[in-house]
Parts: structure tokens; sequence; C-alpha cells
């Protein structure tokens, strides 16, 4: 009978250590998966920190023209303005196309001159990434070492204007990788997604040289999953380790926790030692068994404990996260607020457990409904993205609020976690923005009012100085020196381009005063009016004007009359050497008609083409060639006012085409005071 009872006692104690091996590596899996949930959510947050503070320093820039940038005051001390107090960044370096640091936050840039444009980093802002890049570590020359976050700096027309680096200091993620206990042989890593270290626990900056793109995680797991929580042999020390890996969808990092097997099951190795030691005794003595029974207590009970750890690390991370969180049961009562939310709704954690949710929101959606059934209708609605809301603190004053709801199981039950951050300030600052935006538009109408009645009012006085020049000519011309003839001839020359100019902003005036007349105008028709208007000029040019296939579009007769008007105009006075040849036509898909003016001129210099297009800009002399400067702007007002835009192609000495792009449908009430205002946006 002892003997049966030794074996059936075997059996069981096989069995149950083998189950219990199952559960604690189960329970590891289960820790390291959590715990990298939560450090993917603080590192998106922290990275969308990053990327809202690069948003505001790019507006910032696009304020200031790209020739005025390099060694701007005034721009270095905004940006520094914008550093945050917690260390998060080092500073900000705007970066031009060909690597050059144009405005820099940092004490010391000198020596990298244009290295910086064959930087990752750089090549990946360059490309116009969506939102922000992401660098692998480098090395500064103060021994620190710094990571480098990156934007596009784009120019209206499509242009990259450079890139916008924040250089954050990879050892603000130290406390929290730090905090988290991961046992004596295990790691909290930050990647980037090519495979380079940007931040790990325990520190090991050795690490930080070596890309691990060729480990089994980029190489087999996160091709196949951007989530996972594997069991292997990890290649840095060929430790076998459970670890967790989460790749976050929206920047190129990539978060992994990992736990050593040996720490996981080191109480489970105990206890095959000590079930062994038992059996053996067993066989002597079968009261062995209160034994066994004493030491599974306290195995549960150090269980409890490790579990209660556990759970205590977690809630640190939790406690220390900027951003309120708020944990919900399915009835949708609330069971947990961090430190951030108590103080962002002003209720103590004790006052609000076991509440229903509605109680932080100031209008809630379906406020008679049971809170489950309104809980499970908000998700649907919400989930997967951050959402607009309203809070209401404790003394009833209300703020906006943006909140991302996730669900996750607990025991077979859902638990949903919410994510809330009080969004007062920024609110505040986009008001400030629109009521500026305002203000600039009232000032450049009354700026464009301004130039119109003065260019219509100086009309009359230009009119009667020539006159008189003429009537002094006629009268005692032919009495007068060489030198006072010459004097009349400087005063209806300087009169002559006066007049010019006064009509060219005349035109410009009247291209953006009041709405569009838009009606089908057959831009064949249109064209052949021109030319017929600039007869003269082309045969005194002995120049062939070709029109080629031009469709009938909703427009404004007048302003595209005048836009082609300019654009054969300048074909003709920027003639080459040899016979100008000018083609027009147009090509038009399912929604815009792109209309081109091609010549074989004497062309544009590449490093122009974003300028010509201002008002007054000339590019030669007056004596080179007569004009005022304003043809080509007030073409550019003529596209911006049908919602379309104008470029230019073109090299000197190989000719131009200048390329026109509207809607097939545009607004008709669109003016150049809202055009100014979108571009400010």
């Amino acid at each position: 009978m002892a003997l049966i009872a030794c074996l059936a006692l075997a059996s069981f104690a096989a069995y149950d250590l083998f189950r219990e091996r199952g559960l604690a590596t189960q329970e590891a899996r289960d820790n390291t998966a959590n715990l990298a949930r939560l450090l993917e959510e603080q590192t998106r947050q922290t990275l969308r920190r990053v990327e809202l503070m690069l948003n505001d320093a790019n507006r910032r820039i696009k304020q200031i023209p790209s020739e005025a940038r390099a060694d701007n005051t005034s721009l270095r001390q905004q940006l520094q303005s914008l550093l945050p107090s917690d260390g998060l960044l080092r500073g900000f370096e705007l970066i031009d196309p060909s690597g050059v640091v144009l405005v820099s936050t940092l004490p010391d840039v000198a020596g990298k001159g244009n290295a910086l444009a064959t930087r990752d980093w750089s090549a990946a802002g360059q490309a116009a990434q969506p939102r922000i890049g992401v660098g692998a570590l480098e090395m500064e020359r103060d021994g620190r070492w710094s990571l480098p976050v990156v934007q596009l700096v784009a120019a209206t027309d499509g242009r990259i204007d450079g890139v916008l680096t924040a250089i954050v200091d990879p050892a603000y993620f130290q406390p929290a990788f730090d905090a988290i206990n991961t046992g004596s042989n295990g790691f909290v890593t930050l990647f980037h997604a090519k495979g380079w270290i940007l931040a790990t626990a325990p520190a090991n900056p050795a690490l930080f040289a070596r890309n691990w793109s060729d480990t089994p995680m980029f190489r087999e797991h996160l091709p196949r999953s951007p989530t996972g929580t594997v069991q292997q042999v990890v290649v840095r020390d060929g430790t076998e380790r459970v670890y967790s890996y989460r790749a976050l969808k929206d920047y190129p990092v990539v978060v992994s926790i990992g736990v050593s097997l040996t720490d996981a099951l080191a109480e489970w190795r105990a206890r095959v030692r000590w079930d062994a030691t038992l059996l053996a005794l067993m066989t002597v003595l079968l009261m062995g068994a209160a034994v066994v029974m004493t030491r599974q207590l306290t195995r549960r009970e150090a269980a409890e404990r490790s579990l209660a750890e556990s759970s205590a690390q977690t809630r640190a991370i939790v406690e220390g996260v900027a951003d309120g969180i708020v944990t919900i049961d399915s009835a949708g009562r609330i069971e947990t607020v961090n430190r951030a939310g108590e103080a962002m709704f002003g209720h103590a954690a004790e006052a609000l457990l076991k509440r229903d949710v509605r109680v932080l929101l100031a209008r809630p959606t379906q406020p008679d409904a049971p809170a489950g059934m309104w809980l499970s209708t908000v998700l649907q609605q919400a989930a997967g993205k951050r959402t607009e809301a309203t809070g209401r603190r404790v003394d009833g004053s209300e703020f906006p609020m943006e909140v991302s709801i996730t669900q996750t199981d607990r025991s077979g039950q859902p638990l949903y976690v919410a994510l809330v951050r009080d969004t007062t300030q920024r609110k505040r600052f986009e008001a400030e923005l629109r009521t500026q935006r305002a203000e600039l538009e009232v000032m450049n109408r009354e700026l464009e009012d301004f130039a119109y009645l003065s260019s219509h009012d100086l009309q009359e006085p230009l009119r009667k100085i020539r006159s008189f020049a003429q009537l002094l000519r006629q009268r005692i011309g032919a009495t007068l020196e060489a030198r006072s003839v010459s004097y009349l001839d400087y005063i209806e020359e300087a009169g002559g381009r006066l007049h010019a100019l006064i009509r060219d902003l005349l035109e410009y005036s009247r291209t953006s005063r009041g709405p569009l007349t838009l009606e089908a105008v057959d831009l064949k028709q249109l064209a052949t009016a021109v030319v017929n208007d600039l007869s003269t000029a082309i045969a005194e040019a002995q120049a062939t004007v070709q029109l080629g296939k031009l469709p009938v579009v909703q427009a404004d007769a007048t302003q595209m009359r005048l836009l082609l008007q300019n654009l054969l105009s300048n074909a003709l006075k920027f003639r080459g050497p040899q016979a100008p040849l000018i083609v027009v036509w147009a090509e038009v898909d399912a929604s815009t008609c792109r209309l081109s003016v091609r010549d074989n001129g004497i062309g544009i210099d590449r490093k122009y083409h974003a300028t010509i297009f201002q008002s007054l800009k000339r590019l030669h002399t007056r004596e080179q060639y007569l004009g005022t400067g304003l043809g080509l702007a007030i073409c550019n007002r003529v596209a911006e006012r049908h919602g379309g835009e104008i470029h230019v192609a073109s090299a000197l000495g190989e000719g131009s085409v200048f390329t026109l792009s509207i809607p097939l449908q545009p607004n008709s009430t669109r003016s150049h005071a809202e055009s100014l205002g979108k571009e400010t946006a």
C-alpha cells in the first residue's frame, strides 16, 4: 500500500510539476505582454509629444522665408522656447536639402557640414514621410548619445525646404525602463524599425553600435506579426528568454521586454528538487505528505507575492504616465484611476471606484441608457482612434480632452483602458491661430484695396506729367540744348515705365477683387483671340504660334484671357537668337485641366523657379528686357483664384514650359484672402 501510495503521489507530483511549469511559463508570457503593451503606449505618447513639438516648430519656420532662415536669431529663439523643461529634447536643428545646418539651438554644430545629408534620418526626412522619421543613435561631441527625430519642411509648391530635426535625449527613457523589474537577466529595449537599439535597460551603450536586424525578432517574427510573445534563445547573450515585442503602427520603433526563462522557472526548479527529496522520504514515511501540502501552500503564497509585485510594477508605470488612465469594467463602472487622472478630473481615486464612467463626461450621449450598453456603443464608434470629448471636473467645470479606448481581457471578461489627455492648452493655441489668421486676412484685404485705389488715383497726375513734358518738347524743344532735351527724354521714359507699372498693378489688384464670374470658356477661341491681339508683336518677332487641342472649362473668361496674354507676351519678349516657336495645348483628366505654354526662348535658371511668380520679381535689367515684373505674379494670382496652381519647367538656353493646373469645377466664391488664409494655415 505504501508503494502504491508513493507511486500515486509520484504520478500526481509529476503531473502537477508539468502543469505548474506551463503555468509559470504562461504567467511570464502574460506579464511580459502586458508590460510591453504599456511600454508601447508610453513610447507612443512620448513620440507624439515630439511630433507635436515638431509640428509647432515647422509652422514657425514656414512663417520665415527660406532665404532668411540661415542663422536667424529670432527663429533660433522661437525654437529654443519650444524645448520642454523635462529634458525630453536637447534642441532643434534646421537642415537644408544639401545637409547644411541653417539654424540650431545646440551650443556647437561646427564641423557637421554637408555630412548630414548622408544620414539615414536626413534622407528619411527628405523622402517626405507622412509624419516623422526616427534615426539611429548618434554620439555627440560631448560624449552623450542623441536620438534624431525628423520632419520634412516643405514649401507650398511641393519642393523640399529642408529637414527639421528634434534631438531627443535617449536618457529620458531610462528611468521608466529601470523601473520595470525583469529579474537578474532580463531586459527592456526600444529598437528602431531597422534594427538599431535606441534605449535599453540595463543600460549598455556598447549595444548601440551594432545593428540587430539579423536577429530572429526582425528576420522571422516581425514580418509575420507586429506584436507577439516568443520563447527562444536571445542572440545578444545566448540566454533562453520569454520576451514580448510590439511594433508601433504610426512610428518606426519596436518595444521589447524579456525575462530569462531561468528566472521565470526558478521557483519551479526549486519545487522539482524539493519534490524529489520529498518522494524519497515518502518511501520511508507516508507522513511526508503533510510536508508536501505545507510546501505547496508556501509556494502558492510566494506566487501570490510575485503576482502582487508584478502588479505593483505595472501600477508604478501607469502612475508615472503624464496622461490620465482610467480602467472600466464591462458594466461601465470605474475600477482604477491613476494620479494624472485624479489631477485632471479633481476626484480622488477612491471616490470614483465602482461609479458610472459617465460621471467624468460633461455631455455623454444616451445619458439614460445602462452604462454597459452605452459603453458598448462608444467602443464601436471610437475603436482604434482618438476621439474628442468634453470632460467634467469635480467642481462642475468643463474642459476639452482626447480619449483613446482599448480593450483587453481579464479572466475571460473584457476590461477597457481609457487614455485621457487634457487639450485645453492646444485648443487655446488653435483659437489664437484662427484669430491671427483672421487678422491677417483683414490686413491683406486692406492692402489690396490700398494698392487698387492708389494705382487708380495715380493715373491722372501721371498723365498730366507726361502731357506737359510732351507740350514742352513741342513748344520749346527746338530751342533747348542737348542736355535739356535729354532731361525731357528721361521724364517721358520714366513716365512710360511708371504708367506700365500702374497699369500692371491695377491688373494685379483686379485679379483679387470680388468673386469669380464662372462660365463656360472655350480655351481655343480665347487663345485665338489673344493671338490676334498680339499679331503685330508676333509679326515683328517673326514668331510662330501653334494652338493644340484646347477644351471648354468653367472659368473667369477675363482672367483666363489675361493669363494667356501674359504668358504669350513673355514668350515673345524673352526670345532667343532663333525665331520664336510657341505651342499652346491642354490635357484633361477626371477632375483637372492642365493648360501648357511652351517656347524656345532663353529659358530660366532652375534656382529662380520658385521666385519668378512673386510680385515685382525681375531676373533682367530694364536695358535688357522691358517689363514691370508683375506678369507672372498676375498669372499666379489667376491660378490661385481658380483653386489651382502654376509652375514652370525650364533651364537656361532650353526654353520654358509654363503649366496651369485648375479644377474642372472651381469654387466661384473663393477670394484671394481665403487663398492666403489657406496658405498661412
